[in-house]
């Protein structure tokens, strides 16, 4: 696996289970409400990662308590690894990162799911983003938006393109320190 930096906190796993509740919602909306049932719905994942957390191995502990290393399982899964199971699913997923290995381990996160339409793209997520804008026909599609990078590296006019969309629900999450 590729090496992905440990991050995050408690704040990571509150964002995470968040984001659990409100896809599975959206999805739901726009395969139950007859006026919304005709779009296309996509899930797009800039500054996608590898679809994991990664943390230090539980070691010998996860056979002493029952449930830990299920329990574990779960806490490590992403954002991307989360919206891939979402039910009922997106359309569409359409997931950007610039780094050559982490794209690997995105495409095998993504054949273990081959019923779903699942885009990996390399590349850096704003040039991928205005593409994406660009490609999008606002008349038929919906999508969300998951926007988490490493800090301030999302381009105003890509902010600016998704919002002219009006057909994207965007999640944008940024570092906030404060000492």
């Amino acid at each position: 696996m590729t090496h992905q930096n440990e991050f995050g906190g408690l704040w990571t796993q509150q964002k995470l289970e968040v984001l659990s509740k409100y896809l599975p919602a959206y999805t739901r909306i726009f395969r139950k409400n007859p006026r919304a049932q005709f779009y296309t719905t996509s899930y797009v994942d800039a500054f996608a990662g590898t679809g994991v957390l990664r943390r230090p191995a539980l070691g010998g502990i996860a056979k002493l308590i029952p449930g830990i290393a299920e329990a574990e399982e779960e806490f490590r899964k992403g954002s991307v690894r989360r919206a891939l199971e979402v039910k009922p699913p997106f359309d569409k997923y359409v997931l950007i990162e610039k780094n050559a290995k982490k794209c690997r381990e995105l495409k095998a996160l993504a054949a273990e799911f081959p019923e779903k339409q699942i885009e990996v793209i390399q590349e850096d997520a704003n040039s991928a983003l205005l593409k994406w804008c660009g490609n999008l026909n606002t008349h038929h599609e919906r999508a969300v938006v998951f926007l988490d990078p490493f800090g301030a590296s999302v381009e105003w006019s890509v902010l600016s393109a998704l919002a002219k969309t009006r057909a994207v629900d965007l999640w944008i999450l940024f570092p906030y320190f404060c000492n």
